[in-house]
């Protein structure tokens, strides 16, 4: 088999995955998801295209220094499962506002067809990310919470 043709594994593709998300380049993370591409998150809500690549423009615009971090990953055949860490700063919309950063363990499970992702599943504790979002109560004089 040419090598130039060689077919890349689940772990490989997954791992471009990863790396475009960080490169923040839309192109290139929609140019790795298949037509029928679904996105799973934690609750098991599924969106699939066209929705989905709104959902990814929207969250780098709030989320504008994502990141994934992979400390471990197996592949075999089709699906590859990645362990580490997503991060963030929450920029609320328009830019101001206090920026909040959060960072939270994850698993992510890729099922591979075509040389692209057909589904990406995450599994993440959401709470520093809901956290990061929530209005924080301005503080009086010595921490104390105004009324």
């Amino acid at each position: 088999m040419d090598v130039a043709r060689r077919e890349l594994g689940s772990l490989a593709i997954a791992k471009r995955f990863v790396s475009a998300v960080n490169s923040h380049q839309t192109a290139r993370i929609f140019g790795l998801m298949t037509d029928d591409h679904v996105f799973v998150d934690s609750l098991g809500s599924r969106v699939g295209r066209p929705r989905i690549e709104e959902g990814w423009r929207v969250y780098l615009a709030v989320v504008p220094d994502y990141r994934i971090r992979v400390e471990s990953a197996i592949g075999r055949e089709r699906v590859a499962v990645l362990f580490g860490t997503a991060e963030g700063s929450y920029v609320p919309e328009g830019g101001t506002g206090r920026v909040r950063h959060w960072s939270t363990p994850c698993a992510w499970r890729a099922v591979a067809a075509l040389q692209k992702l057909s589904e990406l599943r995450v599994c993440s504790d959401n709470e520093p990310v809901r956290a990061s979002t929530r209005k924080v109560r301005p503080e009086g004089p010595r921490g104390s919470a105004r009324r």
